[in-house]
């Protein structure tokens, strides 16, 4: 079986815990920009086993993973693409590189999409109060089981 008829199996199985996302509204995302992926733990590892199975070697190059607050020099460049992602939206980690990308010249690259649960948690507040899109990860999903939701 190949991984189309894979996905396409998993999706239509009732028992597979597949979810949509419905009622979200999908923001349009430029394809060629990079995506600054801000999480950890199961708001990263899912994001990123899909972009390290089925990404293209160029589509690769413009995803940059902000998970730990370390020291990391970073630039940002015309067109980014920020994501916050985090369930509970109070991870000290995400919050760290909200505010060191808020200091950098040329921020907002782009409206940052913030993954959350919506339910006036910090980053939900914060995407509200900036006109951010959120992408809802559902109430009844607990922690890393967030992971198999199409968010």
């Amino acid at each position: 079986m190949d991984w189309a008829a894979l996905l396409q199996a998993l999706q239509a199985d009732p028992m597979s815990g597949w979810r949509r996302a419905d009622g979200a509204a999908l923001p349009a995302l430029d394809p060629a920009a990079r995506l600054l992926w801000c999480g950890i733990g199961g708001s990263l590892l899912a994001a990123e086993t899909l972009l390290r199975a089925f990404a293209s070697p160029e589509q690769a190059q413009r995803w940059a993973s902000l998970a730990s607050p370390e020291a990391q020099p970073l630039q940002l460049q015309a067109g980014d693409q920020p994501v916050f992602a985090s369930k509970s939206g109070k991870t000290l980690e995400l919050w760290t590189w909200i505010s060191r990308l808020r200091t950098l010249p040329g921020w907002p690259p782009a409206p940052p999409v913030a993954i959350t649960q919506d339910d006036a948690n910090p980053l939900a507040a914060l995407a509200r109060a900036e006109g951010w899109p959120i992408l809802p990860i559902p109430l009844d999903v607990g922690g890393r089981f967030s992971a198999f939701t199409p968010i």
